[in-house]
């Protein structure tokens, strides 16, 4: 698995994190979110734990230091490891 970030440059990408997909524009905008309300995050985070994940419900670190996960972007055809 890469330890480092790559830019997502296709806002209709699919993320998958363990078991579960994201469509990268609606966890974006649930991300930018957490700059208005403390409510959204808490939801973001609730989602990466019931995914099995762990519990960042007190650790914003995970931006920095990201999340495994594979990143689907449409018309290539393969999933790619990243963070």
């Amino acid at each position: 698995m890469d330890t480092e970030f790559k830019p997502i440059n296709n806002e209709k990408m699919v993320l998958l994190v363990g078991e579960t997909a994201f469509k990268y524009d609606k966890l974006q905008r649930s991300v930018d979110q957490y700059f208005t309300s403390q409510t959204r995050l808490n939801e973001l985070f609730s989602t990466i734990q019931q995914a099995g994940l762990g519990n960042f419900t007190q650790d914003t670190n995970i931006f920095n230091i990201g999340i495994n996960c594979e990143s689907l972007e449409p018309g290539s055809g393969d999933w790619v490891s990243g963070k």
